[in-house]
């Protein structure tokens, strides 16, 4: 596939990028020190999202989830068992 030129004025800036991200990332941190995660306005880079938000439950609900969709039909980003499937939703 092949890239379009950036726009002129609208080129991409890593660095840029880079800081915002820390901001958020510190934002986060800032946050999970007074408050708990709620699943539906998470972050969707979340490193430890298992603990994060199901927390000592993620192990017995990972069994359930394995008994009841073997196949992992009910697939969702950071939802129990999403670990075992691919970040591209196309390819399963």
């Amino acid at each position: 596939m092949r890239r379009r030129p950036p726009i002129r004025g609208h080129e991409r800036d890593l660095e840029l990028g880079r800081h915002r991200a820390g901001e958020v990332a510190r934002a986060i941190a800032e946050l999970k020190a007074v408050a708990s995660s709620y699943f539906a306005e998470s972050s969707y880079s979340e490193p430890s999202w298992q603990a994060a938000y199901w927390g000592p439950h993620h192990t017995s609900l990972a069994t359930i989830q394995q008994v009841y969709d073997p196949d992992d039909l009910f697939d969702v980003h950071h939802g129990v068992g999403s670990e075992r499937c691919s970040l591209d939703s196309s390819t399963g």
